[in-house]
């Protein structure tokens, strides 16, 4: 990804044509679309996973997906803030 966020997806997988990048948001972006999953989420359905451990040196982006631990305490501070839990759009 380049200083702009964008990836160049044909080159990312070694692969020509098609798609010529994709736009990589960052945590804010994402953190907002994550509450939102989660407010159409059934409570009852339990998440195994909101981000992984990949190995920083195979990681192309998002890079924010690196602070795991940050990612999950920035969703439960987006949830508090905005009064929501997982389900309630239900």
């Amino acid at each position: 990804a380049g200083a702009d966020g964008v990836l160049d997806a044909a080159g990312a997988v070694g692969m020509g044509g098609g798609v010529d990048a994709i736009q990589i948001g960052d945590f804010d972006d994402g953190g907002d679309l994550i509450v939102a999953q989660l407010e159409v989420l059934p409570a009852h359905i339990i998440i195994q996973r909101l981000t992984g451990d990949g190995l920083s040196r195979d990681l192309l982006a998002p890079l924010w997906t690196q602070k795991k631990v940050q990612v999950l305490n920035e969703i439960d501070k987006a949830m508090v803030r905005r009064n929501t839990w997982q389900g309630r759009c239900l």
